[in-house]
């Protein structure tokens, strides 16, 4: 598979998912909340581009480390903005694992090949998931806060 397929489907993985827990969650609402505020839609464009960005910046430590580094701000910014409690704890509790994974990172190094290549692809397999998560609560965040301005 080539590199530029690879990673179409890795940010596909991403935002698909995410993209679809928002559709769900606000329905056909949305179009009319994107229609009032369009700077909204150049937030959310924002929000995917940031969260996929590092994900596409190649492999090992350092791409991890992006990732994590990137996700953390999403969560600071997502607990800094939360409208309810169970938002602002679910900040925290995401912040404490991407905190976990940010110190498993550096310990790759220190492994041999084929177990550094399956602790990798671990990390990498969660880091996604939180991706998806993250981006979609974020965003979610954002449509709450127009559906505020807007009433």
């Amino acid at each position: 598979m080539g590199k530029k397929l690879s990673t179409a489907i890795k940010v596909a993985t991403i935002t698909v998912p995410a993209a679809l827990s928002i559709i769900q969650k606000y329905g056909p609402g949305i179009r009319k909340v994107m229609h009032d505020n369009p700077e909204l839609v150049e937030t959310v464009k924002d929000r995917f581009q940031k969260v996929v960005k590092p994900s596409r910046a190649g492999g090992g430590v350092t791409s991890l480390d992006a990732r994590i580094d990137t996700l953390k701000d999403q969560v600071a910014s997502l607990y800094a903005s939360a409208n309810t409690p169970a938002v602002a704890e679910q900040a925290k509790q995401w912040r404490r694992e991407l905190d976990s994974l940010s110190q498993a990172a550096p310990i790759l190094n220190a492994m041999g090949k084929k177990a550094r290549r399956l602790e990798t692809r671990r990390i990498e397999q969660r880091i996604d998931e939180l991706s998806r998560k993250i981006l979609a609560a974020r965003v979610g965040d954002d449509i709450e806060d127009a559906i505020i301005v807007d009433e």
